[in-house]
């Protein structure tokens, strides 16, 4: 019944897309997945009434697997705002799920919704596997690497204090050339302005001559000198 009511799903975006959309997005989000050209807040209504129907970690899983596994862009996009509507229902060995996905992510949209809110209210839940993620600097997938750096601003939803092990990640990540991590990087530095707006103005001033303009410009965007 569970794979039926996902079959269901994809069927839905099939059929209720946008044919004049779809390319534009696609060439948008430069990915190789196919696209139906839908809108996200339409995404996103789907995905509350599909979420409602599930009650447990199998079925949610198997939800997520079969529309992840259809390589359709709003599918993706669509499995991750389920699992973001039903973080209660995460269990410890849903871990390697989230690893293997972000290895199969072709994009920084897909990427980032799967690193946040998911991935960082997972290790809210699941602390034990931050030193694992905090690895994930090294990494020689994009995606994973970006993932590892969005994931820190699901504590600032939370108004938790400045995480000691995120500086040394961003250290890290200074002098790549990407620019998906540049832009990564002061998209979390600008996000944690709205807390600690010193922290961040003290962290660029120290290593502005090592920042990308991009990173340095995005993360002070926010802040008044």
């Amino acid at each position: 019944m569970e794979n039926l009511n996902a079959q269901e799903l994809l069927q839905t975006i099939k059929e209720n897309g946008n044919p004049d959309k779809a390319p534009l997005h696609k060439k948008y989000h430069k990915s190789e997945l196919i696209f139906y050209g839908w809108d996200t807040p339409d995404l996103r209504k789907l995905a509350v009434s599909a979420a409602g129907q599930i009650k447990d970690n199998d079925t949610l899983f198997i939800f997520a697997a079969f529309l992840w596994a259809s390589e359709i862009w709003e599918a993706r996009m669509l499995c991750e705002y389920i699992l973001a509507k039903r973080l209660d229902l995460f269990m410890e060995e849903d871990f390697t799920r989230f690893y293997k996905w972000l290895r199969d992510c072709d994009g920084w949209a897909v990427t980032d919704m799967l690193a946040y809110p998911v991935l960082g209210e997972y290790l809210r839940r699941f602390p034990q596997f931050v030193p694992q993620v905090d690895r994930w600097k090294e990494d020689d997938h994009l995606w994973v690497r970006r993932a590892g750096l969005v994931r820190f601003i699901t504590s600032v939803r939370h108004k938790e204090p400045w995480p000691e092990n995120m500086e040394p990640i961003l250290r890290y990540h200074l002098e790549e050339k990407d620019f998906f991590i540049r832009k990564a990087i002061g998209w979390v530095l600008r996000e944690w302005s709205r807390l600690h707006p010193q922290r961040v103005l003290q962290f660029c001033e120290r290593h502005k001559n090592k920042m990308a303009a991009l990173s340095y410009r995005e993360a002070l965007r926010n802040i008044k000198k």
